[in-house]
């Protein structure tokens, strides 16, 4: 769904599936883009600073850290 472009579909399926495997980094990964394109900058730099400062690798580690700089103000 996030891929097709249905950030509001997936969103709910996402944040389940965080609560399921909170230590996911990929779920979180995808709920930030899913809280970025839906309107909640905050909730996703939240997400992602959470994310990337934890050290866990992860796939999207790349893309994640260029949403966060694009989220940052300033």
């Amino acid at each position: 769904m996030l891929g097709q472009g249905e950030a509001d579909r997936a969103t709910p399926y996402l944040s389940a599936a965080n609560l399921s495997a909170p230590a996911d980094p990929d779920i979180q990964y995808h709920l930030a883009v899913a809280f970025h394109r839906t309107g909640r900058p905050a909730d996703a730099e939240a997400l992602l600073t959470a994310l990337l400062t934890s050290g866990i690798f992860f796939t999207d580690k790349a893309e994640a850290e260029k949403l966060l700089h694009e989220l940052k103000p300033g």
